[in-house]
């Protein structure tokens, strides 16, 4: 589900904090350049203003909840993964309740940015072709 949808399940009390979930973001706003964000399905428990009992951190950049990552033992991360990207836009993560679906939609995700790779290669190479049959032209002329 969208972050906005799982954050008004937090507001209205269905979901609480210290909720383990998972989420996954992996998205580029330019193909050519590294990713906004990449973050495979990784297992995560919710907090919410800094109230939490772990020792994280207080609540960064004034967000009502941050994730805390689980590591194979069942420990929480020092790390704090923010809901919303650092663009102008704030994209959120995505989250789910299950590892399968996290996985799904990770691979969705994947798969829609190899799409966009084809098209950029293509696009190159279209370019490439170009400049390589100008080349071509102007050695014909010596």
């Amino acid at each position: 589900m969208e972050y906005k949808e799982f954050f008004d399940l937090l507001e209205a009390g269905h979901i609480t904090t210290g909720t383990r979930v998972w989420i996954t973001d992996f998205r580029h706003r330019d193909i050519m350049q590294k990713p906004i964000r990449h973050i495979p399905p990784t297992h995560v428990e919710i907090h919410g203003d800094g109230k939490s009992s772990t020792p994280i951190m207080r609540t960064p950049y004034s967000v009502n909840y941050y994730f805390s990552p689980i590591g194979r033992s069942g420990k929480l991360s020092n790390k704090v993964v923010l809901p919303y990207d650092n663009t102008a836009y704030g994209e959120a993560v995505h989250v789910f309740y299950d590892l399968e679906d996290a996985k799904a939609h990770y691979r969705t995700q994947c798969e829609d940015i190899r799409r966009q790779i084809i098209e950029a290669r293509a696009i190159e190479n279209a370019r490439f072709d170009r400049i390589e049959a100008e080349l071509d032209k102007r050695l014909a002329e010596y």
